[in-house]
């Protein structure tokens, strides 16, 4: 499955580059990610716990990043299983950022690969715009750190200890419907 999107972070691109370099940070962003271990060299171990109503499913694995500074993109490759369900999931992520007038334009682009029982997920057109929603929250949780950032008062910029709390899927997943339903209910009788 390819997922792309672009979104606006109203800061300049040298602060949101430097961000991007903080994987553990940028980690705390991403609605049930947690970084667990730092390996060195852009390797990582990590997990994310994702909730669609009564099922919680949590893949643990591996990521590797890596950047290119002259033309400020980068490339983030990983793999995980939910040993629960035997669900399997690949995905390579390209992210560029490009500088505006007012701030950064960040482009994701990512290709998924998703087997076993969470697999039937992906097999719908309401995944875009879940994973829409989902980079909503990111972008959003991505100014808040820049932001916390920038202020000298702010607190600390270490990620909690706690662990992140899954990413609740269910109410996306119903508003992600409604709008499916209400745009292609907007094609059947000619107003798209």
């Amino acid at each position: 499955m390819k997922i792309s999107n672009t979104f606006a972070v109203p800061r300049p691109r040298d602060k949101v580059w430097a961000l991007f370099q903080d994987v553990p940070r940028v980690a705390t962003c991403i609605p049930g990610t947690q970084i667990t271990e730092d390996l060195g060299d852009g390797r990582f171990k990590g997990r994310v716990e994702v909730k669609l109503g009564p099922i919680t499913t949590a893949f643990e694995g591996d990521a590797v990043h890596s950047a290119d500074a002259a033309n400020h993109s980068g490339t983030i490759t990983g793999n995980g299983r939910d040993r629960g369900a035997g669900s399997r999931a690949k995905f390579t992520t390209v992210y560029r950022l490009t500088e505006t007038t007012s701030g950064t334009d960040v482009s994701v682009e990512s290709d998924i690969s998703l087997a076993g029982a969470v697999a039937q997920f992906g097999r719908t057109g309401l995944m875009e715009e879940v994973t829409s929603r989902l980079l909503e929250q990111f972008a959003a949780n991505l100014e808040t750190q820049i932001a916390a950032a920038a202020d000298p008062g702010a607190a600390p910029r270490e990620a909690p200890a706690a662990p992140a709390a899954p990413a609740n899927l269910g109410g996306m997943l119903w508003a992600s419907f409604l709008a499916w339903l209400r745009g292609l209910c907007g094609r059947l009788l000619g107003r798209a």
